[in-house]
Parts: C-alpha cells; structure tokens; sequence
C-alpha cells in the first residue's frame, strides 16, 4: 500500500513521507531540519498529504507530530 501510494507523489511529497514512515510521531521541526527545507515548503508539502489523508498532524507543545496514515 505504501509503495502504490508513493508511485503518485511528487519527489518532495516522496521524501517528506518516507521520512515520517521511518520516523513516526517525528515533529514538524525536526523534520524540516532533516529534510533541509524551508518552512513554507514543508507546510505545504504536509498540508497536501493531509488532506489527501495519507498523514496526520497531532499538536505537541508549540509544533506538531506527525504519523503516517498508511
């Protein structure tokens, strides 16, 4: 299931979602140190896979963790 879902992503939509796989419950901030994007990106990126609902985005404090739906 995971791998026919990455076959629709783009290459950023990709690697944000592997990494969340590897790392669940990983915060956004962390994340986007790891990924080496910018913080508009990434909120976008994440936004996206929200709402086709293949993440979720849980408040942690003053950033969020995210967990893979898939």
């Amino acid at each position: 299931k995971f791998e026919f879902a990455m076959k629709f992503l783009n290459p950023y939509e990709a690697k944000v979602l592997r990494k969340i796989k590897e790392e669940e419950g990983i915060t956004q901030s962390t994340l986007r140190l790891k990924l080496d994007m910018s913080k508009a990106k990434l909120s976008y990126v994440l936004q996206d896979l929200e709402k086709r609902e293949l993440i979720k985005r849980v408040e942690k404090g003053k950033t969020l963790q995210i967990f893979s739906k898939i």
